[in-house]
């Protein structure tokens, strides 16, 4: 069996499975590459309130205590359940396939803060997570932003190590397709249009020579792949001369993209981060302080995973609220520690004097906001324009 399954350098698509490759993960990647305009009507909660399930030990009270003080001041409320392990057989096998409302409820933990070197070493935590890939979102806009644009807006994806394989130790770890799909219709999904596939040198010419065929269905979303080495990926960011707003990296890989884009965006503190196996499982923060420590508190960090996992559960309205708190206060130039800026007329405030700020004050709708494609929602006039109209249950 071929365990690779890939595309060429740069491409619109995603190649078939080779003779002899299992075909239930070419029909699981065929599923998840459909066009975005065969999509249904998405469904929004309104005011249902939020559920996470409690991660092993203690909730920290800082954290618990700002999670609260959002949730309330937005009007939504916020409902943990016990992560425990199934009791019966039944309830495991539900489990492991994705059947019952628990197994849909994400590990809420965005304090555990996960080094990205970890993943080079086998040594993150998707066994507890049961997750096959993973996504950290950089995203930050306003008078202290860094970035020339203005803005920054980029997911860093990773599959997990457990669904890499390779039989060349030059070659390094490659993704099976179907992960591999779900990455790159993730990314799709968001409206993200330039994608970066990260991989040794070595490895091009192994995926050059496999590729049997495109899947036509992503010429249809606009979407260019591009797969470039390491030392191309170091020397771009070096130059500022990219302009992927994602970037799939390979395990062994990923500790390299972080510091890089971490340094070139001026972000040096923890992301948040999501874990995926057929949905959103696991939430933590990405950073290189790891597992050794817990991140401290840090505000952006907690709304910005909270509007996620708000828009994964689809609670996009809650998401949408959650967004426009943070941002409204980013936009009058209003750091943090983490988010530090030696711009002119910024003003430093701590972390709680953020969450506070975000869940009081009211700003005017007059200056728009820009969107942020983790969450495809904003005040843009081009978000707008390119979404469908999405209906909302209020209860």
């Amino acid at each position: 069996m071929d365990p690779f399954q890939s595309c060429s350098d740069q491409a619109s698509s995603i190649p078939f499975e080779p003779e002899g490759v299992d075909r239930s993960n070419a029909q699981e990647a065929a599923h998840a590459l459909r066009p975005l305009s065969d999509k249904k009507v998405t469904l929004s909660l309104v005011g249902s309130g939020m559920t996470f399930a409690r991660p092993d030990g203690e909730v920290p009270s800082v954290w618990e205590e700002a999670i609260e003080q959002i949730t309330r001041g937005i009007g939504v409320e916020a409902h943990w359940v016990t992560n425990e392990a199934p009791s019966s057989l039944i309830e495991r096998a539900r489990r492991a396939v994705g059947a019952g409302s628990d197994a849909k409820v994400p590990i809420f933990a965005p304090w555990h803060a996960v080094s990205p070197t970890a993943f080079q070493l086998g040594q993150a935590c998707e066994a507890e997570a049961g997750a096959k890939w993973v996504a950290s979102y950089l995203f930050d806009f306003g008078p202290a932003c860094s970035a020339k644009s203005g803005s920054v807006d980029l997911a860093l994806m990773s599959p997990c190590p457990q669904v890499c394989v390779s039989e060349d130790a030059q070659i390094g770890q490659l993704p099976r397709l179907s992960v591999l799909a779900k990455m790159m219709r993730a990314a799709a999904s968001e409206g993200r249009t330039n994608l970066a596939v990260v991989v040794r040198e070595s490895a091009r010419a192994t995926i050059a020579a496999r590729l049997l065929g495109f899947e036509p269905s992503l010429n249809e979303t606009s979407f260019d792949v591009e797969f470039v080495s390491i030392e191309e990926a170091v020397m771009d960011i070096q130059r500022g001369a990219f302009d992927w707003d994602a970037v799939i990296a390979m395990p062994d890989l990923r500790g390299i993209l972080f510091a890089m884009l971490a340094e070139h965006f001026d972000v040096p503190g923890p992301w948040p981060m999501l874990w995926f196996d057929r949905g959103l499982r696991y939430v933590t923060c990405e950073s290189f302080a790891g597992a050794s420590q817990p991140s401290h508190f840090d505000a952006t960090v907690l709304i910005q995973a909270l509007a996620l996992v708000a828009k994964h559960s689809g609670h996009h309205y809650t998401a949408k609220r959650l967004y426009e708190s943070w941002a409204a206060v980013r936009d009058n130039g209003v750091v943090t520690a983490t988010r530090s800026s030696s711009a002119l007329y910024v003003n430093e405030i701590d972390e709680a004097a953020l969450i506070s700020r975000a869940t009081h004050d009211r700003y005017s709708d007059t200056r728009p906001l820009p969107s942020w494609k983790g969450l495809a929602c904003g005040q843009s006039s081009t978000c707008k324009a390119e979404r469908p109209v999405h209906l909302s249950l209020v209860t």
